[in-house]
């Protein structure tokens, strides 16, 4: 920056205004003091060190606020937004963040994940708007997109979409091997060791009585899922695709069963 050149030209545009070369001298020096002083807190912000810092006051601020993401909720949705997929990914819940203007709050702090979000959010707002982008997508699509564009992401959240594409290619190489015209049946002799069990070779054995294909893990997880009466003692299928249920009609003590199992 040639600043006298500049130190010049405003000095000269005071003069033109009124004032006297004592008093357009004092001036003068105010301003560059402050454009001083601008800079340094410009390169200070910027620092490693006061980068570490941000993040810690971010961190704080999150925690203040209960701005962490309802994982339980959030990823159940089948597609999000833009907005919803930037939160989510940096482990922020969509809801939440905008409680109480925390995102404005967010934003003039320069909370890094905060302007990192804003920066994606406005790529994608004119992709979406030039027609380039649906505006609903799946989450392995927005994370890819945050990869793309430089979005932060949380480990923790991309650990747990690894996850999840993981199951989903299994259970898609379930669905594609199994072949409807297998004949199967349920053991007649075994004796399950918990009433939940018993209740599921009961199922088992009416589908098999009535022709229907063997089921595979996946199928029949989303059959638990579309019909949550059908076994008395099951409970849910979560996000990790466990079965949890109780293992007898007292309804005390609940297990659960694992995607492998």
């Amino acid at each position: 920056m040639n600043y006298e050149k500049i130190s010049e030209a405003i000095k000269n545009e005071l003069e033109s205004l009124g004032l006297n070369e004592k008093i357009a001298e004092a001036r003068l020096t105010s301003i560059l003091q402050r454009v001083s002083s601008t800079e340094k807190e410009i390169e200070k912000k910027s620092s490693p060190e006061s980068l570490a810092a941000l993040k810690e006051l971010e961190r704080r601020f999150i925690v203040r606020t209960n701005a962490t993401a309802d994982l339980d909720h959030w990823l159940n949705y089948t597609s999000y937004n833009a907005v919803e997929a930037a939160y989510l990914l940096n482990n922020l819940d969509p809801d939440k963040v905008f409680i109480n203007d925390g995102v404005a709050y967010g934003l003039s702090q320069h909370y890094p994940s905060y302007i990192s979000i804003n920066k994606f959010t406005r790529v994608i707002a004119r992709a979406t708007s030039d027609g380039v982008v649906a505006p609903r997508q799946g989450l392995f699509y927005w994370l890819a997109q945050a990869n793309h564009f430089g979005l932060s992401v949380d480990a923790k959240i991309e650990r747990i979409i690894g996850d999840l594409a993981q199951e989903q290619a299994n259970d898609a190489i379930e669905e594609a091997i199994a072949k409807p015209e297998t004949t199967w049946e349920v053991n007649k002799n075994s004796q399950p060791s918990k009433e939940f069990y018993a209740e599921l070779k009961k199922h088992l054995r009416k589908k098999c009585a009535e022709g229907a294909s063997r089921p595979t893990p996946a199928s029949l997880r989303n059959t638990l899922k579309a019909k949550p009466g059908l076994i008395p003692l099951f409970i849910e299928v979560d996000r990790y695709n466990d079965i949890h249920y109780y293992i007898d009609s007292a309804k005390i003590e609940k297990s659960k069963i694992q995607p492998r199992a």
